[in-house]
């Protein structure tokens, strides 16, 4: 027999998942950014900039909550034994995205490979 709190979690995973997303976009803003950022950002974009922080995070807690569930699924089939990179890396953007890291985690990386082709780019 399951543990009932496991069991609970697991029953209602969706809708966990879908009001920790909703959670995430709704105050991402004051949980990750300064009142100074905040501020600069409501002069620049008004109500636009907030329709996207929301969406942006918002989306990026969805796609961490259903990674962790596709990595649940997959190592309740494989066993641990027989987890691979790949596994690895679903339960790592399972994991940035339930904690509200993803979006963040995504811009750093996109802005960094940039970095890396326009320095190429100079050297040719």
């Amino acid at each position: 027999m399951k543990n009932p709190i496991i069991n609970f979690f697991l029953n209602n995973y969706f809708y966990i998942g879908l009001l920790c997303s909703l959670f995430y976009g709704i105050f991402a803003e004051r949980i990750f950014g300064s009142k100074k950022q905040q501020e600069e950002a409501k002069k620049e974009f008004g109500a636009l900039g907030h329709i996207h922080q929301f969406w942006l995070n918002f989306i990026g807690s969805a796609i961490g909550w259903f990674s962790f569930f596709v990595f649940i699924l997959v190592l309740q089939k494989i066993g641990i034994e027989n987890i691979s990179f790949s596994h690895i890396l679903l339960l790592l953007i399972g994991t940035l995205g339930i904690i509200g890291w993803l979006p963040l985690t995504l811009m750093g990386a996109i802005q960094s490979l940039a970095t890396i082709i326009k320095r190429l780019i100079d050297k040719i």
